[in-house]
């Protein structure tokens, strides 16, 4: 018998492709029953919730304990309170073990203890011989309440190691305002650079009135030039009346840097005591200090402007003079052209693009109609 073989004039017929309803299948539609089924289910696993939490915060298992801890909010509310006294006996026993990265952990867990129980259990914490655990205390203590917070960074703050100190110094901002001032004192006292810097960043959640002597106290830190530059750097919080002497006060540090931070700073001085800052800045031996305060001339008193102008065309640097060029558009507008000519003079001339492109030739054939729309 003959056996067929596919060849060109008989090819072989392609395997057809599977029709759309099988690749994707519509979805069962869901009656009432199924509804209801799905939310028995979901009844009887929320009722499960709290056994399972506990055996959770029972296991010896780290990672079970801590995603037990974290599943307490999800609980029912009547039940929350019973399971987070009952986390605070197991962060009570867990911060007694001898292994210290069940310590450690537990130390992590305080958050989700009840709050009239974090108190005790970060002083717990910050007494331990295990540097990390007293580390994880000092950041727990943002959880404790607000009024026994105070207490508890002055603990860390006479800390040996200097990661507990440094944690505790980005705990003051959230202490009682009336308290921070002397907690930052504390910090700019301290012998490690970091906790200092720290605790000079926090210099803004003092008590307004108060931030003056602590920025000067910072601004004073011959050691540390980081440090003097971060408390420039606050110097925008410090009461409007009191900036101009803190600014001077930083103008004249030896530290380039911080004279540069005290530039930006002029911004926030009082507008008629702004110039008087410009000018001392315009002085400056450093070239960056001077070509901040050439833009720093928009934030003078108007009237004032074309001198702080004349004086930056004239400088030694290109860019003081270009910069200085270009604050000419925010001099008063009679005296603009004086101002252009005497740049035209010393090369240093400046060119708004808006102004060069309307003099191209697209621009110039283009109906005014489409240009008005354009720019």
């Amino acid at each position: 018998m003959h056996k067929f073989q596919p060849n060109a004039s008989n090819p072989q017929p392609k395997e057809l492709s599977p029709r759309p309803e099988q690749v994707f299948p519509e979805e069962p539609t869901l009656m009432q029953k199924d509804y209801e089924r799905y939310e028995k289910s979901f009844e009887a696993y929320f009722e499960q919730i709290p056994e399972l939490i506990q055996k959770g915060l029972m296991s010896e298992n780290d990672n079970d304990r801590d995603i037990s801890a974290k599943m307490i909010q999800y609980a029912p509310e009547s039940e929350q309170e019973t399971l987070k006294k009952r986390l605070a006996s197991v962060l009570k026993m867990g911060l007694k073990n001898q292994d210290e990265s069940v310590r450690r952990n537990c130390a992590k867990m305080i958050q989700y203890a009840p709050e009239s129980e974090r108190t005790k259990l970060i002083e717990m914490g910050l007494k331990d011989q295990d540097e990390s655990v007293r580390r994880n205390c000092a950041q727990m203590i943002q959880y404790a309440p607000e009024s026994e917070r105070t207490e508890l960074i002055e603990m860390g703050l006479k800390d040996q190691d200097i990661y507990v100190r440094r944690n505790c110094a980005q705990m003051i901002q959230y202490t009682p305002e009336s308290e921070r001032t002397e907690l930052i004192e504390m910090g700019l006292k301290d012998q490690d650079e970091s906790v200092r810097r720290n605790c000079a960043k926090i210099i803004q959640y003092a008590s307004e009135r108060e931030r003056t002597e602590l920025i000067k106290m910072g601004l004073k830190d011959q050691a540390i030039s980081v440090l003097r530059r971060n408390c420039a750097e606050m110097i925008q919080y410090a009461p409007e009346s009191e900036r101009t002497e803190l600014i001077k006060m930083g103008l004249k540090d030896q530290d380039e840097y911080v004279r540069l931070s005290c530039t930006q700073m002029i911004q926030y001085a009082p507008e008629s005591e702004r110039t008087e800052l410009i000018e001392m800045g315009l002085k400056d031996q450093a070239i960056f200090v001077r070509r901040n305060c050439a833009q720093m001339i928009q934030y003078a008193p108007e009237s004032e402007r074309t001198e702080l102008i004349e004086t930056g065309l004239k400088d030694q640097d290109i860019f003081v003079r270009r910069y200085c060029a270009e604050m000419i558009k925010c001099a008063p507008e009679s005296e603009q052209e004086g101002l252009k000519e005497q740049a035209r003079v010393l090369g240093c001339e400046f060119v708004d693009l808006h102004d060069l492109a309307l003099q191209t030739p697209l621009y110039k054939e283009t109906p005014p109609r489409i240009l008005s729309k354009t720019i």
